[in-house]
C-alpha cells in the first residue's frame, strides 16, 4: 500500500470576541497547510472577514490586542508547524473601563 497523507486535526479554542465570530467556543479542525498561517486562513474562509477584522491589522500582521497560543507557547510566528492533535487559542484583549 502507498503512503496515506493524514491532514492535521488542530483544536481550536474561542474566547470573546472570537467565540461571537464563530458561534462555539472550541472546534476540531483539519488542515491541509499545517502551519499556523494555514490554520488562520481556514479560519477566515470559514468565518469571513469579521474573524479577519478582529485577528489582523490593516497590514495584516496580528492584531497588538489579540494573543494566541499554540500548545500554550504564546504566538510561534505565522509559520509555526502544526501537527495531528495540537491546541491553538484565540484571545483578544480589550481595554474597557
Amino acid at each position: 500500500m502507498g503512503d496515506v497523507l493524514v491532514m492535521p486535526k488542530i483544536k481550536v479554542q474561542y474566547s470573546g470576541l472570537f467565540q461571537r465570530i464563530a458561534g462555539k467556543r472550541e472546534e476540531r479542525v483539519n488542515l491541509t497547510d499545517a502551519t499556523l498561517e494555514g490554520l488562520v486562513r481556514a479560519l477566515e474562509d470559514a468565518y469571513g472577514e469579521d474573524f479577519t477584522q478582529v485577528l489582523r491589522d490593516p497590514q495584516k500582521r496580528l492584531n497588538p490586542g489579540v494573543t494566541t497560543f499554540v500548545n500554550g507557547d504564546q504566538f510561534p510566528g505565522w509559520q509555526a508547524p502544526l501537527t495531528n492533535g495540537d491546541k491553538v487559542a484565540f484571545l483578544l484583549f480589550t481595554a474597557g473601563g
